[in-house]
């Protein structure tokens, strides 16, 4: 079964994107260069750089790009301001993944190879990953690819997951998509994930990936699909967070789910702290 991997936010430079989630309680990496890996095997600059929120389960990515031309693989989502514009799905085998996804319809490229450098804790180097991407056509609210982590526990080390607000794992990302294209795209992501969808209201359907998901809303206002977006993040003690939220002037209001962030606050989506996992060990952690 694909996982829910990470969740990439784009902006024309980093440090905005910084402030802004350090100020919800983020313990960020420092920025490092992302890099592709070319057929000889040598790295060529994305003109990308990118720092990482890292939890027990999935991560946060907020990356810039550097005068990007049409041909860069985030062209299609990047505007003037911030949003969420990477939904990246994890697998144990890319190629195994893509096969079978090609295979019910969805239209794939082809595997490409990436590195980045890591520089925290006993297992610093290079974090090497395998990805592909759908068709920029066929997914407006973000570049939507699958990921093969190859060094899976230099990313994830316990020494990046300790936030102050307590963040543990990333576990949904919820999309409003316009009402003329909503069925094309639930069956899209029907055939990706290899799961039915679960209809929880009348425009609004979920995709469960064990305790994470991905819900898609039937979005008919004039409010950006990237604005009406909302990324879900599991906190310890919502206690926590709230004081952290309280001490650094972040305005929030409280559902019966959660904490909620407005667009504004969190890089350009909405963002719900919520205790999804009564218990640490109830996390499977990379």
């Amino acid at each position: 079964m694909l996982e829910l991997d990470h969740l990439g936010y784009a902006a024309g430079s980093l440090p905005p994107l910084r402030a802004a989630f350090t100020n919800l309680g983020f313990a960020l990496t420092a920025p490092r260069e992302l890099q592709a890996v070319a057929e000889d095997g040598r790295p060529r600059s994305l003109g990308q750089q990118s720092c990482h929120a890292v939890f027990a389960r999935g991560y946060l990515e907020f990356t810039a790009v550097a005068n990007a031309g049409s041909t860069h693989h985030l062209a299609p989502w990047l505007g003037a301001t911030p949003r969420v514009a990477i939904l990246a799905l994890g697998c144990e085998d890319v190629e195994v993944a893509r096969s079978v996804a090609v295979a019910r319809g969805v239209a794939l490229g082809p595997v490409a190879d990436a590195v980045r450098d890591v520089d925290y804790g006993a297992l610093a180097g290079p974090a090497r990953f395998r990805w592909c991407a759908l068709d920029a056509t066929d997914t407006p609210e973000s570049l939507v690819c699958l990921v093969q982590h190859r060094d899976a526990a230099r990313v994830f080390q316990r020494e990046v997951q300790r936030h102050p607000n307590g963040a543990r794992a990333l576990v949904g990302i919820e999309w409003p998509i316009p009402a003329a294209e909503f069925d094309r795209t639930l069956a899209r992501y029907a055939a990706l994930l290899g799961v039915a969808a679960i209809r929880d209201a009348d425009d609004v359907w979920r995709f469960a990936l064990g305790r994470e998901s991905i819900v898609l809303r039937r979005w008919s206002t004039s409010l950006s699909v990237a604005q009406a977006a909302r990324v879900v993040i599991d906190v310890a003690d919502l206690a926590v967070a709230r004081t952290c939220l309280q001490n650094n002037g972040v305005l929030y209001s409280e559902s019966d789910a959660g904490l909620e962030i407005d667009a504004d606050s969190a890089g350009g989506a909405a963002m719900r702290l919520a205790v999804v996992y009564p218990r640490d060990s109830q996390i499977a952690g990379k």
